[in-house]
């Protein structure tokens, strides 16, 4: 054994040694970590949705609206205008593999979307 680990052995074992065999004189020492710590609950700001707010809000109503306004607002042509106005500095070429490309990843996209809103509309109406 070595000499670092004997101090510990001595009260370990327990006896008639100073501190050893009367309870009444445990420490009065307490570590912090003995504290209780979380005493007070939080309760949710009126803008956290609440169950009270989430109950009278018209889920289907404004994913209908937020479909409404992208379709709208979705221009898909405006970023052809912008290639196209800058196609003199383009090889034929170029240009086809950048409208391929563009014209790919938008339908990707619109493609993405439409499932990730079709799953969403199943999952409202389901839930209620």
């Amino acid at each position: 054994m070595t000499t670092a680990a004997r101090p510990t052995f001595e009260p370990a074992r327990g006896g008639r040694g100073k501190g050893e065999g009367d309870l009444s004189a445990l420490s009065k020492q307490y570590s912090s970590r003995d504290l209780p710590g979380h005493t007070k609950i939080k309760y949710r700001q009126p803008t956290q949705d609440a169950p009270e707010e989430v109950r009278a809000r018209d889920f289907r109503r404004e994913l209908e609206e937020r479909e409404r306004v992208a379709v709208k607002s979705r221009d898909r042509g405006e970023w052809m205008n912008r290639v196209e106005r800058n196609a003199s500095l383009m090889t034929p070429c170029a240009l086809n593999s950048i409208r391929n490309s563009w014209r790919n990843m938008l339908n990707n996209c619109l493609v993405i979307e439409l499932y990730f809103s079709s799953l969403f509309k199943i999952f409202f109406l389901f839930s209620k």
